[in-house]
């Protein structure tokens, strides 16, 4: 068989087949957004120019803005203007005076405050049980000089209604002030400790027993005392009364703004609109 090639059609075939890649290439490659779907500002050249007029007019130069700023010179400039602006700073301090927590000034962490409570609670507590001891010392001078059976023994005589026929038996007293008067003896007897603070019988001569409650109340008082004592020495006493004065009218005008951010809630109003 004679086989002929088109060595024309062969060249033509091999010359578009590089055009056709080319066009399949497109055709597969992804669409790329268009240019004009990107938000974008355009300022004419005429606009800017009336922006940067406008600016110096006003004293501002944008080029000035874009300079990095010397330290050196911030500082001069700052401390040639400091006396000024120290001045106005006093000017305003004046206008809206703050009150001073006097008792913060001179206690910041409350602890001379809290020693001074506990150092009253236990002055308390040490006067009321030195005074039962008082009461029933002569008493337990008589216990402890004969010996401990015996002492025992006496005291139970002097107090318990079952030996009401000792020659010791204390009748002058009421029941309840022998039942008293009997455990405490036993207890500085066999303890050296007193059986209770609540002795009405032996803490007669201060007025009696005092509750808790008003031990605390002492307490307070003179841990107030103490506070109250510091501020003294540390202020003056126009110190003082001015800043009374201060806390006064702070106090009054913060009662006022609270009223009428009630009212304004009252009324369903927007603090901020």
């Amino acid at each position: 068989m004679d086989v002929r090639l088109n060595t024309s059609l062969t060249a033509a075939v091999q010359a578009a087949a590089p055009v056709q890649t080319e066009k399949a290439q497109e055709r597969e490659a992804p669409a790329r957004a268009p240019h004009y779907l990107s938000d974008q500002i355009f300022i004419s050249a005429e606009g800017r120019a009336a922006a940067e007029a406008a600016a110096k007019e006003q004293g501002f130069d944008p080029a000035e803005a874009l300079k990095i700023p010397n330290i050196d010179e911030l500082d001069a400039a700052f401390e040639a203007q400091w006396p000024e602006i120290k001045k106005q700073a006093d000017a305003l301090l004046a206008q809206n005076q703050l009150p001073v927590n006097l008792r913060a000034s001179v206690d910041p962490d409350g602890s001379v405050w809290r020693r001074a409570y506990f150092d009253s609670l236990t002055e308390q507590f040490n006067h009321t049980e030195q005074t039962i001891r008082d009461y029933y010392a002569e008493e337990h001078a008589k216990n402890t000089s004969m010996p401990f059976d015996n002492a025992w023994n006496y005291i139970r005589e002097k107090y318990l209604d079952c030996c009401s026929d000792s020659p010791y038996f204390r009748s002058d007293m009421s029941p309840d002030q022998r039942q008293t008067a009997y455990w405490q003896e036993r207890f500085l007897l066999t303890t050296g400790r007193i059986y209770t603070l609540n002795d009405p019988y032996a803490l007669a001569s201060i007025g009696g027993p005092v509750n808790h409650f008003d031990m605390e109340k002492t307490a307070t008082a003179a841990a107030d005392a103490k506070i109250d004592a510091l501020i003294r020495e540390r202020y003056t006493p126009e110190e003082i009364k001015e800043n009374e004065r201060i806390t006064t009218e702070f106090m009054a005008k913060a009662e006022e703004r609270k009223r009428l951010a009630d009212e304004r809630a009252a009324s369903g109003a927007k603090f901020y609109p």
